[in-house]
């Protein structure tokens, strides 16, 4: 049954979420603040870290007051968590046997 689901219905070795979290380890040591909004449990986002807000405006105006001036430069994922990853392929993969 884990084997079916791991292969036809998007799910994930117990492993993936701790590789996931340590490779956002890596937009964190990179970036002054990240920000979720509007996450439906914003205390897990908060123990990892990352700043919650509950709108996109609310996140801004806390960026811009504490980190990033009146200028920012802007990085908006906004289905990020509401969609299936996308993954870039080169133009000549061969995908036939996927």
């Amino acid at each position: 049954e884990y084997i079916r689901k791991y292969r036809y219905c998007n799910a994930f070795h117990p492993f993936h979420g701790f590789s996931m979290m340590s490779c956002g380890h890596i937009a964190e040591m990179n970036t002054a603040a990240i920000y979720i909004v509007g996450a439906q449990e914003p205390g897990i986002a908060r123990g990892m870290g990352l700043k919650t807000r509950a709108t996109f405006e609310e996140a801004l105006e806390d960026a811009k007051r504490k980190f990033v001036g009146p200028d920012p430069h802007i990085l908006a994922l906004p289905k990020t968590f509401k969609l299936g990853a996308v993954h870039l392929c080169m133009a000549d993969d061969d995908l036939s046997g996927v």
